[in-house]
């Protein structure tokens, strides 16, 4: 009859030991910190012994017969039972036919019982079993669950098993030192003040304030199982793990402090960033506590590990500051995680993987080990010839380091959030910045490159996704390929507009007349200057842009409604010596010193009897200047060739077989290149450019009845106007469109309106296209796949290079950064302007040469590579904030916002608050009516706390600028403003009851109802501490994940109500506690 048990003690768990509680709880039927570890035994194995022998580990060591109490209770405590029988499991394997077969049983049975996961209140925390293959073969596998044991515990159990079975079959007391129990920590732990330790990580963490991770770019959305895990194990080239050694020597470190600064060197690489932080497991083994060494049980701790440099830092400087860091922080090792990240600006997103660097006092190198039930017999030893561990935890991105015998670096990762590929070229990369450390180690980290130079990876990044080369038909000029294209459909309409039409001949006609006479004021020497044209009438302004073409004069565009002072700035910055206006515009013309020329009256009376002297004119010289506030606010006049638009046209009508029987509409200002696609993608094409009024444009409805009427085929706009139009009431009439292709550019694309409009009509072709005017137009591009919406919506790529173009991803030393990592996108090839006019020291800056000697434009946007080799843009790298301390990109925000089914069109800004600092307000044009109770709760399940806005504000419609972009300056005049916070009082007895325990284990006395649970500074040890208290008071069945799911007490309460019947029933608490 089985021994009773009694408890013999019960005391609280250590930080890691709450963090593991928590996990569990959280995923009950996971596999998070299951650990197996198993065994091939050679020799005549007597299994009664191995269970005799694993007992007694359970007898000496307390921690092996503990089970973990949570429920009902103020906080979580484990209770040591005096008495706990090892579940044993044996089976006879040797009668099958063969030895696949007995592996095959041996590793199904493994994995049967990784499933049957542990139950921490009522099961042994380990288990043990032996299949017998033979005689002299046997498979050892012992289970259990990490909460009782870290790696170095495992290796003195293993250590005592083989000790105690030796003994045991020799029939004689083991020589092994009295245990010394787990208590002795957790009572050394709890007289340790925590003061100290929390004032030593906030300060080692101040101003981190952007996360380090690792880069997600599979499409999945969510990983199907959270434990989907794989292993690859790289080992550590001899030579190099040697010349590392070296490094270590000279540095008076160890192998491990190099290892951390490589490895956080190679996240702040991947990061766009000098800062990196990510955790590492420590021993958490306190010198201060005597005969730590020798306890069993769970010492090891996750602390973070932060690597920082400067432009300047040396490897060997950022070493020894990491080493001295490393050496600093270790007495305050066993502070527990929780507590460090809420120390920390990030809180529980301060980094999402972890580091193992295995480092264990006693032989790592079981396998070989020989031990005998009877000494002297040779025939009774036993050998140990194999030795395989699974272990697992809630990351889905962790690494094990192994020294012995070579430096080994097993990469855990769960496959559907990594891909394989990525996790090989990160190993390859740790190790060209280990021999950049080796070799080059005065040179600051800084320049250390992540892509071996003539490598295989620098060739396919610089050469073969920039294969873009194609020959064209060659022309000499814009207007050359216009003359022969309105010779080939002279009487084809070539624009209309609400004040008539021109066919070809007759456009071209227009422009020459307006040409010669340029040339005729200008004395004939047009070539080389500027001309200016400001009208209301769009179709003045293409009359305008082809005759200063024809005329050699580069054309500079300015809107009409631009203010007046913006006018004469473009105006005195580009030095026009025509400007091309109409009557009721000449006011803007005062003091302007060239000459004048009013279309609405000088334009009919132009000769047009005579041919326009022929100007010669290539590609290399000035097409156009346009002039944009750029991110500094400042007019910058940007100058395009005549061959960087014949390229860009080229690549459109062959991408997209192009031709003259699209009917295309300019719904952008004529003064911006954003329009240019429609405008001289459909004039060299032979195509009809129709040219609705701005009111049209602006209104939906009116917008869509023009698209109708006139058959529309083609359409290039911004995803803000492309809302616009999907706002109309007659949206559904779509489904009859004409139109094939639309072009998307200027913001990021918006899915859920592509995924309304392709509803409606499936047969248009959408592609988002991305470019900078510096590099005319546009100069790269994606189809979108109306198939795949929700996997582009997660990674919404801007595609490739167009013909000719180049595209690449550099650091901020112009090296070429690898698959994922995030740099600043550079711009090369036929498309580039010729820079910014009358400002020589920017174009220096902007434009520079990759390591091909090649010319490239520095674009200021942050993107990356992605595994096919398309781009994610990723937003303007001046465009990042700090709220609270953290530095944030309001694009991911939005897109956050967007992916919401009732939000039609969102943008957050930041907004500075008077007494410092910036708050963020979220504009959101709702579907329907507005709730933003449930908004927020979502952007919290979505997004760390920092980044959820403030204030979120309903506007009716969205404002745009001329050129079809957001206008920014009207949104933010919608803000309303902010109310001061009042702290919203339970409206209830239950919401008391809640707000009671809440001020409690949070520590706040004004708590409003609809607080977050993790603004307040609660984390998933609070989250238990909460969650077992109002199962104690309120007697119902509540999960961990319940607080996550419900971060307000308004939200919680509605859960424990609906659980406990106050919902339905009207009944008060009392009631349903009597």
């Amino acid at each position: 009859m089985e021994k009773q048990s009694r408890i013999e003690d019960v005391y609280t768990l250590s930080p890691l030991q709450a963090g593991m509680l928590f996990h569990s709880i959280y995923q009950r039927d996971s596999s998070a910190y299951f650990v197996q570890s198993a065994y091939r035994l050679i020799g005549d194995l007597n299994v009664r012994l191995v269970e005799y022998s694993l007992n007694e580990l359970i007898r000496r060591h307390e921690i092996l017969r503990t089970s973990f109490v949570y429920e009902e209770m103020d906080k979580p405590l484990q209770v040591v039972l005096s008495h706990r029988k090892l579940p044993f499991y044996f089976e006879d394997i040797s009668n099958l036919s063969s030895k696949m077969e007995q592996e095959d049983r041996i590793e199904a049975f493994k994995k049967e019982d990784r499933k049957h996961y542990f139950d921490l209140v009522k099961d042994s925390l380990i288990r043990a079993a032996v299949f017998r293959i033979s005689d002299s073969e046997h498979e050892f596998i012992w289970s259990c669950h990490h909460i009782i044991i870290d790696g170095w515990s495992l290796k003195t159990i293993e250590k005592e098993f083989f000790a105690i079975y030796e003994s045991a079959g020799a029939d004689r007391t083991p020589s092994l030192p009295p245990p010394v129990q787990y208590r002795n920590y957790i009572d050394w732990l709890e007289n340790k003040p925590s003061s100290e330790s929390a004032e030593f990580w906030k300060k080692y963490l101040l101003h981190f304030d952007a996360p380090s991770p690792i880069p997600r770019l599979l499409r999945s959305e969510e990983p199907e199982s959270a434990f989907d895990n794989r292993v690859i194990t790289f080992e550590l080239p001899d030579t190099l793990h040697q010349n590392l050694l070296e490094v270590a020597r000279k540095n008076r470190t160890t192998l491990n402090n190099i290892f951390r600064t490589l490895w956080g060197l190679l996240l702040a690489k991947y990061n766009d960033q000098r800062d990196a932080v990510f955790g590492a497991v420590v021993s958490g083994r306190p010198p201060q506590l005597p005969d730590s060494d020798e306890i069993v049980g769970l010492f090891i701790n996750t602390v973070p590990v932060r690597v920082a440099f400067d432009a300047e830092t040396g490897f060997g400087d950022l070493v020894r500051r990491v080493s001295t860091e490393a050496a600093d922080s270790e007495e305050f090792h066993h502070y527990p995680l929780a507590e460090i990240q809420n120390a920390s600006e990030l809180k529980q997103h301060l980094f999402d993987h972890i580091v193992v660097f295995e480092n264990y006092p006693v032989n790592a190198g079981l396998p070989g080990l020989k031990v005998g039930t009877e000494t002297g017999k040779a025939e009774s030893m036993l050998e140990l010839i194999r030795e395989s561990v699974f272990s697992q935890n809630h990351y889905p991105f962790y690494i094990i380091v192994g020294t012995k015998p070579v430096l080994r670096l097993n990469f855990y990762y769960n496959r559907e959030l990594y891909a394989e590929d990525l996790v090989r070229d990160l190993f390859g990369q740790f190790c060209l910045l280990a021999e950049q450390a080796i070799s080059q180690e005065a040179m600051p980290v800084d320049r250390f490159g992540l892509v071996e130079e003539d490598g295989k990876q620098h060739h396919w990044l610089l050469d073969e996704v920039n294969d873009t080369q194609k020959v064209f038909e060659p022309f000499p000029s814009v207007h050359s390929l216009f003359e022969r294209t309105a010779a080939t459909f002279p009487g084809k309409t070539a624009i209309r507009s609400e004040m008539g039409s021109y066919s070809y001949l007759e456009l071209n006609g227009e422009a020459d007349a307006l040409a010669a006479h340029l040339i005729d004021q200008l004395n004939g020497q047009a070539k080389g200057k500027r001309v200016a044209i400001l009208v209301d009438r769009y179709d003045y302004a293409l009359i305008g842009m082809l005759a200063a073409a024809r005329s050699g004069a580069a054309f500079v565009p300015i809107h009409p409604e631009l203010p007046g002072a913006s006018i004469r700035n473009i105006l005195q910055g580009a030095q026009p010596a025509v400007l091309l206006t109409e009557s009721t515009m000449l006011e803007h013309a005062e003091g302007f010193p060239g000459e004048l020329f009013a279309m609405d009256i000088q334009l009919d009376m132009l000769d047009r009897s005579g041919k326009c002297p022929e100007v010669s004119t290539g590609p290399d010289d000035p097409l156009y200047l346009i002039y944009s506030s750029g991110t500094t606010g400042k007019p910058k006049g940007v100058m395009v060739s005549h061959g960087a638009l014949l390229n860009y046209v080229s690549w459109f009508k062959s991408e997209f077989d192009f031709s003259q029987e699209y009917r295309g509409a300019l719904l952008s200002s004529y003064a911006f290149d954003l329009g240019y696609t429609a405008i001289w993608g459909t004039l060299l094409s032979g195509a009809t450019l129709f040219l609705p009024d701005k009111n049209t444009v602006r209104n939906p409805d009116s917008l869509l009845t023009f698209l109708l009427e006139n058959q529309i085929s083609f359409l290039k706009l911004t995803p803000s106007h492309f809302k616009i139009l999907m706002a109309s009431g007659k949206k559904a009439s779509l489904a009859s469109s004409a139109l094939k292709l639309v072009l998307l550019g200027g913001e990021k694309i918006n899915v859920s309106d592509l995924a309304a409009y392709l509803e409606i009509n499936p047969s248009t072709q959408f592609v988002n296209h991305y470019g900078p005017t510096e590099a005319t137009i546009g100069a790269v591009f994606h189809r979108i796949d109306p198939d795949n919406l929700d996997a582009y919506g997660r990674f919404p790529v801007i595609g490739r290079p167009i013909a000719n173009a180049g595209a690449h991803i550099l650091d901020d030393n112009g090296n070429l950064l690898p698959v994922g990592a995030k740099g600043q996108l550079c711009l090369g090839g036929k498309g580039l302007a010729i820079g910014y006019f009358g400002n020589d020291e920017l174009t220096q800056q902007k434009f520079t040469v990759n390591a091909r000697g090649q010319r490239i434009y520095k674009t200021g946007d942050r993107a990356r590579r992605m595994p096919g080799g398309e781009i994610e843009f990723l937003g303007r790298i001046d465009q990042e904030v700090k709220i609270r301390g953290y530095r944030i990109d309001t694009n991911e925000i939005d897109q956050v916002l967007l992916s919401h089914p009732e939000v039609a069109f969102a943008s957050v800004q930041p907004f500075e608050e008077p007494g410092g600092g910036y708050a963020l307000t979220a504009f959101i044009q709702y579907r329907d009516d507005p709730d933003s109770g449930a908004l927020l709760a979502f952007l919290r399940t979505k997004l760390p706390d920092y980044m959820v806005p403030g204030q979120l504000t309903a506007i009716q419609s969205v404002p745009i600028t001329p050129n079809g972009k957001l206008d920014v300056k009207a949104l933010r005049k919608m803000k309303q403003d902010n109310r001061a916070k009042t702290v919203i009082p339970p409206e209830n007895d239950l919401e008391e009851g809640l707000l009671a325990i809440w001020q409690e284990v949070l520590g706040h006395e004004k708590i409003s109802m609809d607080d977050d649970f993790f603004d307040l500074g609660g984390h998933s040890l609070k989250a238990v501490q909460i969650i077992s208290r109002i199962i104690s008071e309120f007697r119902i069945t509540l999960e961990v994940k319940d607080i996550f799911d419900h971060t307000t007490i308004r939200q919680l309460a509605a859960e424990v109500g609906r659980q406990i019947g106050i919902a339905d029933t009207g009944r008060s608490m009392e009631e349903i506690i009597i």
